[in-house]
């Protein structure tokens, strides 16, 4: 079920600006991610991956509710929803981030500011 998580070649993962940080790790055979976040709060804190109907996709709850992490098809970043923030592995941050067009849709901007913290 966490084969897809044990298949990445990186365990330490970071957005661009490096505020927040997921670390995969088994933790007495259980599959946990630590969450580390930078700022004005800073906070480390453990979470149990939770399974979903996807192989590529994995949830953990936390105080301010569910997060999604989905693995893209080259395993080479990860969504963090719902941020809606793209992960890259540790020494890969100077990656640009990307805009996302769907169907030539105008971009909106989105309020995250109730959704920016994870911890």
């Amino acid at each position: 079920m966490y084969e897809e998580i044990k298949k990445l070649r990186h365990s330490l993962w970071l957005t661009t600006d490096e505020k927040i940080q997921l670390i995969f790790q088994d933790n007495k055979g259980l599959s946990m991610v630590k969450v580390r976040e930078r700022g004005d709060n800073r906070s480390e804190h453990m979470y149990l991956l939770l399974p979903t109907l996807e192989s590529e996709v994995f949830a953990f709850d936390t105080p301010n509710g569910r997060f999604t992490v989905g693995i893209s098809s080259t395993g080479e970043e990860l969504f963090l929803s719902p941020i809606g923030v793209f992960l890259y592995p540790y020494g890969q941050i100077g990656c640009k981030p990307q805009t996302i067009s769907i169907n030539n849709a105008e971009s909106q901007m989105v309020n995250n500011s109730a959704t920016d913290i994870i911890n």
